[in-house]
């Protein structure tokens, strides 16, 4: 009796270099292709109002704090923008300049592109990133109107040249 040979197949991921195992070969060999992501397409609230995302503000000391935040950045610029970007309200002048973010039992106040170089002697100011920076709120007595206003302007982008 002559012994069967073991035929080896390739798998579909093979073809495209991939290792046996890994998740696109295993993708692959059920004939499944990589769809696109499912935050690809622009989100529905993109440049909406943002009253909407402050009338949903929970509990009542978070939004009185985001209401006095929200008054004190339209009084510190006020031909700035306010809309909806990402999921949180953004506020533009030349450029992005600060937002409002609700998190669980704080706000997030932050500087989008200057704010590392933002004058903060108090260090109040956390750093979220490269150039980023925010600083957390918990009730209405944390907005610092003076300190935020001064933030604020030092933040503005220089319009583009």
């Amino acid at each position: 009796m002559a012994k069967k040979r073991a035929v080896r197949r390739k798998s579909p991921g093979k073809k495209a270099g991939l290792r046996s195992g890994s998740r696109p070969a295993r993708r692959a060999a059920r004939g499944k292709t990589r769809s696109a992501p499912k935050h690809a397409g622009q989100r529905a609230d993109f440049g909406a109002s943002a009253d909407a995302y402050f009338q949903r503000i929970s509990p009542a000391p978070l939004n009185a704090a985001a209401g006095k935040l929200r008054g004190v950045i339209r009084a510190a610029v006020p031909e700035a923008t306010e809309s909806l970007k990402w999921g949180m309200p953004m506020y533009e002048h030349n450029g992005l300049l600060c937002y409002i973010r609700a998190g669980s039992g704080y706000l997030r106040f932050g500087f989008c592109r200057e704010g590392v170089e933002l004058s903060d002697p108090e260090g109040k100011l956390e750093i979220g990133g490269e150039k980023s920076s925010h600083v957390k709120l918990r009730s209405e007595s944390d907005v610092r109107p003076e300190l935020f206003t001064r933030w604020i302007q030092e933040a503005i982008p220089l319009p583009p040249a």
